[in-house]
Formats: structure tokens, sequence, C-alpha cells
């Protein structure tokens, strides 16, 4: 009679040669190897049909049938396991139908039931009036699953379930209890359930749960009250807290952490101290995160990948270089996220040519830069952040930079990536080359709603709105994907620039009533510049007065430019006033108004505005633009040298002019 030892050695062998006809893609072998030893368990049947629930789903059906066939198809382990394999291939119907023709439901069969249909009320309903043993494994297993699927009212009602059968309240009821409720964004709840327990393990799910929630005020208030209560975190509890404050940008609440982790000699664990060291470098730290990182005895990639990248987005590339160098001499290999963090680094900063070459270094390595994209979107800020000589140089180059990194991305076949497709949709967007941005878009078998968003927004930012609104209702018909407040701005964007007043009020009021989003600044803005751009000033006026929110710059700076073009002085000056609050260093606010008391004569009040910025200091700065032609960038100034083809330039402006006068 063979013993324990041989069976387990049998089974593994089984195992092992399955797995390599799933490897060669022999599924049918696969299967009868897999027949071959009638006693499995559930963990063999589950391991199983998950290899063909990912490989080949409708083999499963095959095996299902060869199952019936042989009679083993009312085993529980096998129901249980073919639940599972329909729930996630064939959707919830298939996986009740294999619960349903079961008539003792076990606990092992009601996890898997409650698990692929958890909402479904009625089934839980059964479950609570069923005699089956509710341990603590599905009790606790179900508890998790209401946490992760956002099932609030379900997980009530085994809360309650819970209080009236006096189940016992053990730490992992508790804790799994805690991650439901904070997971569901019911903090007080889970509060409540901490409360009662008083015990310091219970402190770790909380913590994670509210800040997963978005509540990292509460997480780092929660660690203050733990403290001040005489609870000592453990190491998990300071992780998580050190994640909240890089977060929230608290810097003096994570030196305080910092301060504890060293009174309690946990300075040694590897996790804490990389966490300590990434919430520096997101505070802009620098000095305290390498006084961290050359004090740890051990490092792992992540805390190098930290460093490196702090240094990278400070634009510190000379000491990011060292530090790679210095990573590879200690034998620790660079990963894709420490190239991705040079990549981004340098793209950010301008520097094409780095960002380029690092991708080459990338597909050296053998890696894949999937997310190492060039950010292109610093062309439209480039008068702001750099000399109009470099402007130019850049100019000329951002596109043909733009279209290598493409040709890289195909060649590697990165372009398939949702992420980086999505990127380089935005940047051909950004670079005013729609029609290549479109034939980026228009082939991707994946499209997320931040392709949509890119796209939309292309569209809208050149005054095509009726093509980003077209856009949009293929997103909501084909796709039937659900807007979000940035495709709501892109919408209104484009009706503004394309003067589509209706349209604009119609997806302005859709944007609570229909999708549940509530209107931001943003969107408000896009609506006041939409109504004064069209010359219905009062009517901006009246939305501007019931405006829930506080009026921003953005918002009174579309009313004064409107009030300059169609010549409302009145509510110009009243526009102009709330700027000078808002932004008092800005001396195109005061040049607008000054434009507009000379169109009107008024020049008392030209020389008061003028007197203003004097004593405020504000100089006029050069105000020019650029327009790339046959890769050439023409660059002109309001005040200096003028174009070396002025003459040709006028020339053609008085044609034009001539023209349309005649028409």
């Amino acid at each position: 009679m063979p013993n324990e030892e041989d069976s387990d050695i049998k089974v593994q062998s089984l195992m092992s040669l399955i797995t390599s006809y799933l490897e060669l893609r022999d599924f049918h072998s696969a299967a009868m190897v897999f027949f071959l030893d009638l006693e499995h368990n559930y963990l063999h049947w589950n391991t199983f049909l998950e290899d063909f629930k990912t490989k080949d789903s409708w083999l499963g059906l095959e095996i299902h049938a060869c199952l019936i066939q042989r009679g083993f198809d009312q085993d529980m382990h096998t129901k249980a396991a073919l639940m599972n394999f329909y729930g996630s291939c064939w959707g919830s119907d298939s996986a009740k139908k294999v619960f349903h023709e079961t008539s003792d439901h076990t606990s092992l069969l009601w996890n898997e039931a409650v698990l692929v249909a958890l909402r479904n009320e009625e089934w839980f309903k059964q479950f609570s009036s069923t005699k089956v043993d509710s341990n603590a494994f599905t009790i606790t297993r179900v508890l998790q699953a209401c946490g992760k699927m956002g099932a609030l009212d379900e997980g009530k009602q085994i809360h309650g379930y819970i209080l009236r059968k006096a189940i016992e309240s053990n730490l992992s009821k508790c804790n799994s209890l805690i991650f439901m409720y904070s997971k569901n964004g019911n903090v007080e709840q889970a509060r409540a359930v901490f409360d009662l327990m008083q015990k310091i393990e219970t402190y770790l799910p909380f913590c994670l749960g509210i800040f997963i929630m978005d509540h990292a005020k509460k997480c780092i208030t929660s660690y203050s009250i733990c403290r001040m209560g005489g609870f000592k975190p453990n190491n998990r509890s300071v992780t998580t807290v050190l994640q909240a404050v890089s977060e929230l940008h608290c810097l003096p609440i994570g030196q305080e952490v910092h301060c504890y982790v060293i009174r309690n000699g946990i300075d040694s664990d590897l996790h804490v101290m990389t966490s300590l060291l990434d919430m520096y470098v997101k505070n802009g730290d620098l000095i305290s995160a390498r006084a961290v990182f050359d004090g740890m005895v051990r490092r792992n990639v992540f805390a190098w990948n930290a460093m490196i990248s702090g240094y990278s987005f400070k634009g510190d590339f000379e000491k990011a270089d060292k530090l790679m160098k210095l990573m590879n001499e200690e034998g620790v290999e660079p990963d894709l996220v420490t190239y991705n963090s040079l990549v981004s680094g340098y793209s950010v900063a301008g520097r094409i040519d780095e960002a380029l070459n690092m991708i080459k270094q990338i597909k050296d390595s053998g890696l894949a830069p999937k997310c190492g994209v060039m950010d292109c979107s610093y062309i439209r800020q480039l008068p702001k952040q750099i000399p109009q000589t470099s402007a130019r140089l850049l100019l000329s180059d951002a596109s043909r930079r733009g279209k290598e990194a493409h040709c890289i991305s195909i060649r590697n076949e990165y372009v398939e990536d949702t992420f980086v497709c999505t990127s380089f949709i935005d940047m051909y967007s950004k670079c005013g080359s729609l029609e290549t941005a479109y034939r980026v878009f228009q082939p991707a078998e994946i499209k997320t709603l931040a392709s949509w968003n890119s796209m939309i927004m292309g569209f809208s930012s050149y005054g095509h709105g009726k093509e980003a609104i077209s856009l949009f209702h293929g997103m909501r018909e084909e796709k039937k994907l659900q807007p979000d407040p940035i495709t709501m701005t892109a919408l209104l964007t484009g009706c503004k620039h394309s003067g589509l007043i209706d349209e604009g009020w119609r997806l302005f009021d859709s944007m609570e009533t229909e999708y549940g989003i509530t209107p931001t600044i943003q969107h408000y803005s896009c609506m006041v510049d939409l109504l004064a751009r069209a010359g219905y000033l009062d009517e901006a006026w009246d939305f501007i007065s019931q405006m829930p929110v506080e009026p921003d710059s953005t918002v009174w700076g579309a009313i004064l430019g409107s009030c300059r073009t169609h010549g409302s002085l009145q509510l110009g000056e009243i526009a102009a006033k709330q700027l000078f609050k808002l932004e008092p260093e800005n001396p195109a606010n005061y040049v607008m108004l000054m434009n507009m008391y000379t169109a009107s004569e008024r020049w008392d009040d030209v020389d008061r505005v003028r007197d203003l910025m004097e004593r405020r200091s504000l100089n006029i700065g050069n105000v020019w633009s650029w327009i790339e032609i046959n890769n050439t960038v023409h660059d002109f100034s309001a005040s200096g040298k003028p174009h070396q083809k002025d003459g040709e330039v006028y020339f053609e402006l008085y044609h034009l002019a001539s023209e349309i006068k005649s028409m």
C-alpha cells in the first residue's frame, strides 16, 4: 500500500507533466494526464481549471462534461472549483447554475457563491437562513470581499449577522470589519470597531483602510491618537503612516515618525527605512533623504530608485548619474523604474537627446520602457520656461523628436501599451498634429478613458468642438464609458473655442443629472468664457452671481478679455478690479485694462493704471509668438528686432485684408 509520501510524489509528477503540456499549449494532453489520477483535492481542481481559464476557457467546458460522465461533478471540492471557473470566465449566472444543482450547500460552496455574486442580496439571505456552519474563515473572507468590491450594505448585513448569532469577535473578524468599513469610506464605523478592540494589531488595517480611501489626514490623526494612548505602532503601521505623510506632503509629521523609528530601534527594518526615504523625496527634502539613504545598512532597488528619482525630478542629473553608477558597482541591477525616472526627468527638463539616449539604454538592457515615454507637454509653456533662442531650437526639433520616440516605440512594440499610446496621442495633440494624433488613437485596440480624454481635448483646444462632441458620443455609445470631470472640461473647452452655446449648456446641465459629476471651478470658468466670448456678457455676469463657488482668476480673466472684444468697459473694470486682488503681480491684466481705456480715449485712467504698475514694480515683458513652417521656426516680437522678412509678411497681410473687404 503506497504511503502518503509516495502519493505526494505522484501528484507532483503528474502536475509537473500537466504544466509542461500547458506551456506547449497542448491542452487536451494536459487534461488526459490530469484524469490519470482521480483523487484530486480542491486545490488541485482549482489550479487545473485556473490554467484553462487563462489559456482556453472553452476547454474548461469539456472538462466539466468529462467530470459529469465520470460521476465526479458532485464532489464538493470539484463544485467549488467549477464555480470559481464559471464565475471568472462565463459570469455569475453560470456559476449560480452550478451552485443550485447541488442540494448540500456547504461552507466551501457558500464561500465561492458569495465571492462570485456578492452583491446579490438574495444569495446572502439564503446563506443566513441556512444551517451552514458560519465559521470564522467564511465570514472573514466574505467581509474582505465586501471591502474590495464596495459592498457596504452587504457588509453591514454580515456585521449584524455576527451580532445576532453571538459569534465570537476575534481579532481576525474585527480586522476584517475594519477593513470592510474603511474601504467603503465609512471611517466612523471602522473607528467604532477599532475602539472596541484596544489591540495594537488592529491599528494596521484601520490605518491602511482609511489611507486607501483618501483619508490620509485621518490616518495621521489615528497615529497621533495611538501614540498618546500609549500604543506603539508596529513596523507595517509606521510604513502606512509614512505613505499618508507622503500623500499630504506633511514633512513635520514625517520627521516626528522618523524620531519614533530611531527611538524604538526599528531603523534597521528595510521597508520602514525605504518608506522614510521615499517620504523625504516626495516632500522635496533631498538632503534628509540622502542622509537616510547613506545610513541604510541594506538597500533594495526601491531605495535606489527613490533617491535617483528625487535627483532626476529636481534636475540634478549629475548626482542621479553618479548614484546609478554606484548602484551598478554595488551589484544592484537597475530595473525599469530606475530608467523611467531618468527618462521622465530628462523630458520634463526639455533635455530630449538625453531622454532618447536613455530609452535606447533601456532597449539595450532588455527591458521594455512601457511607461517611460517622453512628456512633450512642456511645449505649451516654453515662453515662460526657457529663453527665446532655446524655444526656437526646441520647437524646430520637438515634432521630429516626438516622431523619433514614436518610431522607437513601434519598432519595439511599446506603442501597443495603453499608457504609451495615450502619451503619444497627448504629445501629437499638444504639438498641433491632430491628424497624426487621431491616426494613433483610431486603431488602438484598448482605449481607456484617458485615451478618449486626450483626443477630445486635442480637438477642443484647436477649435474643433463639433468633432470633440462627436467623439464623445462615440465613446458613450460604442464603449459605454462614463465621462469624468476631465472629459467634461475638454468638451466645454471645445464648445467655448467653437462658439457652441447650446451644446455647451446641454453638456453642462447633463453633468449632475446624467453623469453624477459635480461641476468644479474649471467647468464654471468654461461656461463663463463660452457666454462671454459670444457676447452674452449679461448672461455671463448672472451666471457668475449664481455660482456656488468663489470665482477665480480664470473666470474674471475670461470676462475681462471678452469685455475688451465687445467694448463693455463697465463690466471690464469690475473684472480687472478682482484680478488686481487675485493676481497683483500679473502685468497682462493691467495692460488689458489700459488698452480698454485707450480705446475709449480715457487718458487719465490710462495714466492711473500705469502709475499703479510702477508702484508695484511691474514691467511689461517682451510679448512674442512663433510658428513653424517647413521645419523652420519664425518668431515675432511686439517690441524688438523686426522679422527679417517683415516686408513680405506685411504685403501678404495687406493683400489678405483687401480680399476680405471685397467679399
